[in-house]
């Protein structure tokens, strides 16, 4: 503890590191975000959350079998790993876009993109293109799964399965219902940031 000090008097640009986080569902704190201040702080996830501007799908791998499954979330943020208070598991951000690995210095760096990739798997855009007649953003996949993840009915049906592993997503065919499930999910995410005009006043 006594180096860890000593290295934090050391840094030249320490006010930097103080960024928001998603400490518990709606809410955010500020955070002191260094190697010498936190431990294990999987900077191979988090670091796409600063790099620019993102957004993230929180959820849970497991929940306890006595819980209601609750344990998704979105954020602009950096997420505390116990964001959903729950006797089993740990929270995981997966966030919509990847940014390059700044100051990148292995063998392939010089083949890495500049900019922001989508973090969704090529083959899976390729088919919604195709079943859909042109390809959906990133931004409005995402929405749809959010709306899916929040619908009764496919939490009531997948009940005993969102309890055990990761929520998996059933994708339509029919890019209206697409289409409307996006706007539900995109109504409900700027509901979740707290960014939605519906909000001013808050109720």
């Amino acid at each position: 503890m006594p180096k860890r000090r000593k290295d934090m008097h050391e840094l030249d640009d320490w006010q930097q590191y103080t960024v928001s986080c998603l400490y518990r569902p709606f809410d955010i704190r500020a955070l002191y975000f260094h190697p010498y201040m936190i431990d294990f702080p999987r900077m191979e996830v988090m670091q796409h959350m600063l790099a620019g501007e993102n957004l993230a799908l929180v959820t849970m791998r497991q929940v306890s079998l006595n819980e209601p499954y609750t344990h998704v979330l979105t954020t602009r943020d950096i997420v505390d790993n116990r964001a959903f208070v729950s006797s089993k598991g740990t929270t995981i951000a997966f966030p919509l876009y990847l940014y390059p690995a700044a100051n990148r210095q292995d063998l392939f760096a010089q083949h890495d993109t500049v900019e922001r990739r989508p973090n969704l798997h090529s083959g899976l855009v390729s088919s919604l293109a195709t079943a859909y007649g042109a390809e959906p953003t990133p931004e409005a996949i995402f929405h749809y799964i959010y709306a899916v993840l929040f619908a009764p009915i496919y939490r009531t049906k997948y009940a005993e399965f969102l309890k055990m592993d990761f929520p998996r997503i059933p994708f339509t065919s029919d890019v209206s219902f697409f289409e409307s499930m996006g706007a539900l999910g995109a109504r409900l995410v700027a509901l979740h940031l707290l960014k939605s005009p519906e909000l001013d006043p808050p109720r």
